[in-house]
């Protein structure tokens, strides 16, 4: 008879067990016992690690590490409770304040038409120390349930899962809600569950009070120009917050400022694409774009004013790079610095914070014969970009885009022998694709006649862009004919014939976008656009391949 294997862990069919309990020697009873014990104290730890791990979602004050703040939606039914859930019992008051809630008690959220028990959490901000952490609903003394009342000057703003990061929300330990670093009193919550019944967002339904808006003509009462009748007139211009433009009742004016010395004076009618107003912090500020200038955002030096058509329009005062220079570079050396003090200059548009002083740009001078030397006098350095049509100088890239900065501040390029002023160039650290840093300058194109654009650029702003539209208009007309011919579709050469009009249709689209866009463009953005417009020509030359094979 064949001798068995000793039994090994795992799963083993009915036939084998049979024959182990036939063939085994039978167990003692002191197996039995020590058998018997191992599995009790398996059943002990197994409940014990069942019960603590169920405890740790209710620990009461646990941090965790959030990556967004969620917010709100709407719907307005609701009735004025101020109980807890009878679901969820608990006695523990981490804050001595009550919060409010939109439809549901504390322990329920809203499944889109009723409010189902459920564990809730809110995030909560403490002032004192800036820890924020996630708590339970019931670490609060209480709730009540009611739909949100805003006053006759306020409006009610819905704030979701939609929402711009720069618009979360948070509770206060007091029971009030914390938006753009202001506390808000009128406003109410809900939790909202998903498919599955998982509460996924939070939403809140806040009153905002009206900001202070600087008027240009809160005191011309004289019908005088511009202002005309302005001060008759009710005085509520829209104002952006997050993607909704928004107007008060009322809101609360403040005389605006008149432009100073060393400033220059815009003006722009507002939501143009030119500029507007939004929401930031409790205050109004106004973000704007003019040629020459990148997008720029200013919380003072502005106000606004009604126009003869009923819109309203945004004088602002920017700094004069001239009348700076002038008054500040009468007896001493200037250079201009293209970023903000202790800043440098990212691989796209932006101005970044250095994380080591010694990657900040400091001026090297020269004398006329490109010999390096000590500057003897005050240095002064100006910031920020010089308001005219800029190209980049990268001597690590182009031998002839080196420059040298002269004993008197003005830059030279050896290559164009030409001489710039501070007020027509910048110099500053750049960070490259390796995170390596390199000097480059931005520079003026040279000017083609006084208060006159180049040629070029004109042509570029006008001519360009509405002859590459009318070219896709009829490119597009013309892929059209070419795929509804079935006898195209069905040959190499027709096949040719529509790839080469398909991609001239989508380089010519790519080259309207790109002159008539206004604003800087990403140099992920720039990148593509580039790259696919330079597609044509190989698909050009692969046509050209295509011709030769049909014939």
């Amino acid at each position: 008879m064949p001798l068995l294997k000793a039994a090994e862990p795992g799963g083993l069919d009915p036939t084998v067990l049979d024959m182990k309990r036939v063939c085994a020697p039978p167990i003692s009873g002191e197996t039995q016992r020590t058998s018997l014990i191992a599995k009790a104290v398996r059943t002990t730890l197994v409940l014990v690690t069942v019960v603590v791990l169920t405890g740790l979602p209710v620990t009461r004050g646990q941090n965790l590490t959030l990556q967004h703040e969620l917010f709100p939606n709407p719907d307005d039914q609701h009735s004025e409770k101020t109980n807890a859930s009878q679901r969820f019992l608990s006695h523990r008051q981490g804050y001595e304040a009550k919060y409010f809630k939109c439809r549901c008690e504390g322990n329920q959220a809203w499944n889109g038409s009723d409010c189902v028990d459920t564990l809730t959490r809110v995030v909560v901000t403490n002032p004192d120390t800036g820890i924020t952490q996630m708590s339970l609903t019931d670490d609060f003394a209480g709730v009540t349930v009611r739909n949100v009342v805003c006053p006759w000057d306020h409006v009610k703003m819905y704030f979701g899962l939609n929402s711009d990061p720069a618009h979360q929300f948070t509770l206060l330990p007091k029971g009030t809600l914390s938006w753009h670093q202001r506390d808000y009193e009128h406003y109410c919550i809900d939790h909202v569950l998903n498919a599955e019944g998982v509460p996924i967002i939070w939403e809140a339904r806040v009153c905002i009070p009206p900001p202070t808006v600087p008027r240009c003509c809160l005191n011309a009462q004289d019908g005088s120009f511009p202002c005309g009748d302005d001060f008759l007139y009710d005085f509520s211009p829209p104002i952006k917050i997050d993607e909704t433009f928004v107007n008060w009742p009322e809101v609360t004016t403040v005389a605006g400022r008149k432009c100073e010395q060393n400033e220059k004076e815009f003006t722009f009618p507002l939501n143009t694409g030119k500029s507007h107003l939004f929401y930031e912090s409790g205050a109004v500020s106004i973000a704007w774009t003019a040629h020459y200038f990148p997008k720029e955002t200013q919380q003072e030096g502005f106000c606004v004013r009604r126009d003869e058509r009923g819109g309203y329009v945004a004088t602002i005062c920017h700094e004069d790079q001239a009348a700076v220079h002038q008054n500040s570079c009468g007896n001493v050396t200037c250079v201009r610095k293209c970023c903000p003090e202790g800043q440098i200059h990212s691989e796209g548009t932006d101005c970044l914070p250095v994380k080591h002083e010694s990657q900040l740009w400091k001026p090297n001078f020269v004398d006329t014969n490109l010999t390096n030397v000590t500057l003897s006098g005050n240095l002064t350095i100006l910031y920020g970009r010089p308001q005219c049509s800029l190209y980049l100088a990268d001597p690590s890239e182009n031998e002839n885009d080196k420059f040298y900065l002269f004993e008197n501040g003005d830059l030279f390029s050896p290559a164009s022998n030409d001489r710039d002023p501070p007020t027509r160039y910048c110099v500053d650290s750049f960070v490259t694709a390796d995170n390596t840093i390199v000097t480059k300058a931005l520079i003026c194109f040279a000017e083609v006649g006084t208060n006159m654009e180049p040629v070029c650029t004109n042509a570029k702003h006008t001519v360009y862009p509405a002859l590459l539209l009318v070219s896709t208009v009829f490119l597009g007309i013309t892929l059209f004919i070419y795929l509804s011919v079935p006898d195209l579709r069905g040959k190499l050469h027709g096949r040719c014939l529509i790839s080469l009009a398909s991609a001239f249709f989508v380089a010519f689209l790519l080259m309207s976008i790109s002159y008539l866009t206004n604003t800087p463009l990403s140099p992920g953005i720039c990148t593509t656009i580039g790259k696919d417009t330079s597609q044509y020509v190989i698909v050009k030359h692969a046509i050209g391949v295509c011709k030769i094979a049909t014939w």
